[in-house]
């Protein structure tokens, strides 16, 4: 499978069947009570290695995939012949996965239909959102569980039937998402977002935030077919030994770990190194490792 070419011209990565059984192995040990009874909603490429691997682990665990678009996905995409239904609206998918991009487009969309009611509608809409968000960020003004049932049921609702109504969990992936968004879908939608963070090299599988992890601004700890070590990056003037958090460059090791670029030798032994007999990828994504062993962006 070819990378995206972002940080340079696309490589061909050799993916074993081995590096995906790892990787699907870890991610239905995060997901709980992943089977037959879910619908998954498949739209992004299967050329990106975060569709495929997502694909796959539906696959194994005998779950429901329907193929959609983003172009037709909701009632009012672009593509949607007006008065007819859109993907969500007939498929109604339990699991998704998505890049930031597209969850920014529903928040914004949605913020910009409140603006335009106004009102007593927006006015409502700020109480419920302010309400709702104090409760999950753990704060004493924020709503008690009889209020959030009001607000989920009055104000919410309309919202989440915009995905179809029974989502249950997003995976985002493909690049940082902001708090901002990440706790609109918290809210509006009422399900956690879990964020991952991999590379074509790593078979998509690095990191993954736990299910019931409501911080905002990382991808959680490494998963259980990977090992990542945090090694000093002199160039970039990150070091682990920075304060308050270690900062440098992310060393990830394991059974998810490609076996090399096809046809490129030199590029694959400058990525590519043996740690302790473990393989290992060196990735220059700018990162620190939080108290917890999580993995939390800082730029790049």
């Amino acid at each position: 499978m070819y990378t995206s070419g972002s940080t340079g011209l696309p490589k061909g990565v050799m993916i074993t069947h081995g590096n995906m059984v790892a990787t699907i192995a870890a991610v239905r040990t995060i997901i709980p009570n992943l089977g037959t009874s879910d619908v998954y909603l498949a739209y992004l490429p299967l050329a990106h290695v975060f569709e495929l691997a997502a694909e796959s682990v539906m696959l194994a665990s005998g779950v429901a995939i329907g193929y959609g678009s983003a172009l037709t996905m909701t009632d009012a995409s672009n593509k949607i012949k007006k008065g007819t239904k859109g993907d969500v609206s007939v498929l109604k998918p339990t699991l998704m996965i998505s890049v930031p991009a597209i969850l920014d487009r529903i928040r914004d969309a949605v913020f910009k239909k409140v603006a335009e009611k106004g009102g007593i509608t927006k006015k409502l809409f700020d109480v419920a959102y302010k309400r709702n968000l104090g409760a999950i960020e753990g704060s004493w003004t924020g709503s008690w569980a009889p209020e959030r049932f009001i607000w989920n049921s009055i104000i919410f609702k309309p919202i989440r039937a915009m995905l179809g109504g029974h989502i249950r969990f997003i995976l985002c992936g493909g690049a940082p998402l902001s708090s901002e968004t990440q706790r609109f879908i918290n809210i509006c939608l009422g399900v956690p977002v879990g964020q991952g963070y991999g590379l074509t090299e790593t078979c998509a599988g690095a990191a993954f935030s736990e299910w019931d992890d409501t911080s905002v601004g990382r991808v959680g700890p490494p998963l259980p077919c990977c090992y990542v070590k945090l090694i000093s990056w002199e160039e970039g003037g990150y070091r682990i030994s920075d304060s308050p958090m270690p900062r440098g460059e992310v060393v990830i090791g394991g059974h998810s770990i490609t076996k090399g670029y096809f046809n490129n030798e030199a590029k694959t032994n400058e990525v590519y190194k043996v740690i302790i007999s473990i393989s290992a990828v060196t990735e220059c994504i700018y990162m620190f490792s939080l108290h917890d062993c999580a993995i939390c962006h800082l730029g790049g």
